[in-house]
C-alpha cells in the first residue's frame, strides 16, 4: 500500500496498465501516464521515472481479526463475482506469472509465501510457514533492530524498526500474556508493548511509538527477482 502522491497540489489518479514486470502489476497515473510497479512503488517508465511513491504500512489478515480490533471499519466491498478469477492460479505449486517465469531462485520453492521487507537496503524474506512457528524474529539491520512479529491466531504478520543506539539488551523482545492478549516486552527497560500498534503500553517507556516497517506477502519467485540479493531466514 503506498500513500496517494498530489501533483501541484491535486490527488494522482491511477489505473492499472495491464501491462507486467517480472510477473508483477503495473500501475500508471493519469496526470502524466509514467508507469509504477506494484513491488517497488517507483516509477519505471514515463516522466515520473525514478520517483518513488511513500510506502504504508499495512495488514493482510482475515476479516474476523480485523473486525474484533476496529469495529468501526469502513469497508470497500467489490462487485460480487461467481468464481475467484485466479482460483486455479492460486491452487497450482509451479505457474508463476501468466506465461510462466524463466527466473528461478532455488532458496525455496517459487510459490512459497514470504513475508519481504526492505528496509535501508538490505532486503530479506522469512517464509510464512517459518512465522507459524517461530513467531518473533529479529534482525539487526546496521543501526536498527527489525522486529517481525505474528502472534499464534493473529493470521498476519507486523515488523517494527528500533534504534540500536548501541544499548545493550535492546534486541532482546519476547512475548508474554496481558489476559488473553499477547504483548511483546523488551528486554532493555522490561516496557510491554503493544504488537499491534507498536505503542508502548505499560513501562518507563510508556506512550512511546515503535516506527512500521512495511511486510509484502508475496510469492518468493516475484520477490526474489526484483531483491535477487535477498537474505532468506528460517529460523
Amino acid at each position: 500500500m503506498y500513500v496517494r502522491p498530489t501533483i501541484e497540489d491535486q490527488p494522482v489518479e491511477f489505473g492499472v496498465s495491464g501491462k507486467l514486470w517480472r510477473n508483477a502489476l503495473i500501475m500508471y497515473d493519469r496526470a502524466t501516464l509514467s508507469l509504477w510497479s506494484q513491488v517497488t512503488g517507483g516509477a519505471v517508465a514515463g516522466p515520473l521515472t525514478g520517483n518513488d511513491l511513500e510506502t504504508l504500512p499495512a495488514q493482510l489478515t482475515t476479516w474476523s481479526n480485523w473486525l474484533a480490533r476496529y469495529p468501526a471499519t469502513l469497508v470497500l466491498a467489490k462487485p460480487k463475482q461467481e468464481k475467484a478469477p485466479y482460483s486455479l492460479y492460486f491452487k497450482s505449486r509451479g505457474w508463476v506469472g501468466p506465461f510462466g517465469s524463466k527466473y528461478r531462485d532455488k532458496r525455496l520453492p517459487k510459490k512459497e509465501l514470504i513475508c519481504g521487507l526492505s528496509t535501508t537496503g538490505r532486503p530479506f524474506a522469512v517464509p510464512r510457514r517459518t512465522l507459524r512457528k517461530k513467531t518473533l524474529i529479529q534482525v539487526i539491520d546496521g543501526a536498527n533492530l527489525v522486529i517481525l512479529v505474528s502472534p499464534p491466531g493473529a493470521d498476519t504478520a507486523l515488523a517494527y524498526g528500533i534504534p540500536t543506539d548501541g544499548e545493550a539488551g535492546v534486541s532482546d523482545f519476547s512475548w508474554d500474556r496481558d489476559g488473553t492478549q499477547h504483548v511483546l516486552v523488551d528486554g532493555s527497560t522490561g516496557s510491554r508493548w503493544s504488537w499491534q500498534t507498536g505503542t508502548c503500553i505499560a513501562g518507563s517507556r510508556r506512550g512511546e511509538v515503535l516506527d512500521a516497517v512495511p511486510v509484502r506477502l508475496m510469492y518468493w519467485n516475484v520477490w526474489v527477482h526484483y531483491y535477487p540479493e535477498t537474505e532468506v531466514i528460517r529460523e
